[in-house]
């Protein structure tokens, strides 16, 4: 066995037992069965679109499109269910008339951040034997793994300097 096919052996090994423990901990939280939103019915689609949204400071629905990798008619349809629930917020884009910036309302921001902190709160005890430092750097590392293209897409296509939000039409 060459240098490198041990290297790659090890990596493999290594990898395998990092995906392991993702995944252990991701069945420890699915086995919870909580979710936000529950008072709303918003599906799949929804629950995507609602996560991606969270992440960003306003996303145009070409954006969000290409980060649920679905067509923009689509998800202006997804929208318009999600706006009637009082969940995303639509404004003008304010350097292209033709676009709008969606963004989460008030309330569904509140429930996301709930929901995280809940879930942040469910799993830290997994992380007891990591310092701080080390929470940090795993952390790091994670952001440098390739993420799907949902996310990717969704992650890079922010909108900053947005007009104040409002209720509004889509």
């Amino acid at each position: 066995m060459t240098d490198h096919d041990a290297e790659h052996a090890e990596r493999s090994a290594a990898l395998a037992r990092a995906l392991d423990t993702i995944g252990s901990v991701t069945r420890e939280f699915a086995a919870q069965r909580r979710s936000p939103f529950g008072s709303h019915a918003v599906g799949r689609s929804g629950m995507d679109a609602l996560f991606l949204l969270s992440r960003a400071d306003g996303l145009t629905i070409r954006a969000l499109a290409e980060g649920l990798g679905v067509t923009s008619s689509a998800v202006t349809q997804l929208l318009e269910t999600l706006s009637a629930k009082g969940l995303v917020l639509s404004t003008a884009h304010p350097s292209d008339g033709r676009s709008r910036i969606i963004r989460l309302s008030q309330g569904a921001r509140l429930e996301v951040d709930e929901f995280q902190r809940g879930y942040a709160d469910l799993l830290a005890p997994r992380f007891d034997s990591l310092s701080t430092r080390e929470v940090v750097e795993l952390a790091a590392l994670l952001a440098k793994v390739e993420i799907s293209d949902t996310g990717r897409a969704a992650a890079a296509a922010p909108v900053a300097a947005a007009a104040p939000v409002t209720e509004g039409s889509l």
